[in-house]
């Protein structure tokens, strides 16, 4: 959806997909980054417009998904952060910035036995994939296939990247990026359980920001974490500036609750039985469970 200002000039657009899912209701959800507009005002074009639009489709909610400003008319959340870390002038300044216990977790891992490799394109997919349905599989979140990264590839030539973290030829770490701009964007990714106390996250991290610096990128953007979490405290270790992340919705079957970016009671429940799963079969069906999974 596009908001156009008085001279024809695009002022705002709200990417909206509707999702018809057993375990969330019907949905009209935007993708992650919610509505992007000049102002308030283009701002509120779009949201009426999408309102109508679900309405006619017969959605009971509307919900603006990790949104970086709490527009107007909606309820908001914003139990999660996100983080951009400047990248220049240089991985070698970029190393001397960085906090001394993180240069050792970085340092610690060569003595683990680990390396790290930072593919362009489709490269290093297969390893990267392997890692992906494994951490997903383990926290009871069903993994999209294969061909979705590839078609992201093909999207975006020469934009997206692959980390894979190895021991001993094995991958136990991978993250995938894609580079809009000058600030590169990380996407998905983890690390086994097996490998997290060898800090290959912390390879991994350092990696990515030292490719990215060393081509000219300026900034780096990770995905929003909840606020006190882990993940949050790991890369709060990194640098950059703290922003919240809206999580915004409106009933439009008039009824109360379901907020935005809040999962029920239900998803527990459902999460733990599918990490029970064996994992072939869990890769197997992931990809058409996942549409029905209105979240991460």
């Amino acid at each position: 959806m596009l908001a156009r200002d008085a001279r024809g000039d695009v002022a705002g657009v709200l990417p909206l997909y509707l999702l018809h899912s057993r375990l969330a209701g019907r949905i009209a959800r935007s993708m992650p980054g919610g509505l992007c507009a000049s102002g308030p005002e283009a701002a509120a074009e779009l949201i009426a417009a999408a309102q109508r639009l679900a309405r006619e489709a017969g959605m009971a909610r509307l919900e603006l998904h990790d949104s970086r400003t709490a527009w107007p008319g909606l309820a908001a959340t914003d139990a999660h952060e996100a983080r951009r870390v400047a990248l220049q002038p240089g991985p070698d300044a970029l190393w001397e910035r960085l906090d001394r216990n993180v240069r050792r977790q970085i340092r610690m891992t060569e003595h683990n036995g680990l390396a790290a490799v930072v593919a362009r394109g489709g490269d290093d997919l297969d390893a990267f994939y392997d890692v992906l349905r494994r951490v997903t599989h383990a926290l009871g979140t069903p993994v999209f296939g294969r061909d979705f990264l590839e078609r992201a590839i093909g999207a975006f030539p020469g934009r997206c990247t692959t980390a894979v973290v190895r021991r001993e030829a094995q991958p136990v770490a991978g993250y995938f990026q894609l580079e809009l701009g000058a600030t590169v964007f990380g996407l998905w990714g983890g690390a086994l359980a097996e490998a997290r106390d060898l800090r290959a996250g912390y390879l991994a991290h350092w990696e990515i920001m030292r490719d990215a610096s060393a081509r000219g990128l300026g900034s780096m953007a990770r995905r929003g974490s909840p606020r006190g979490s882990g993940a949050a405290e790991f890369k709060a270790q990194w640098g950059g500036a703290s922003t919240p992340v809206y999580q915004q919705a409106i009933r439009l079957d008039g009824r109360a609750g379901g907020s935005a970016g809040a999962p029920g009671a239900g998803y527990g429940a459902a999460a733990r039985w599918w990490s029970r799963l064996p994992l072939p079969i869990a890769t197997g069906l992931g990809p058409q469970v996942r549409r029905h999974v209105p979240f991460g």
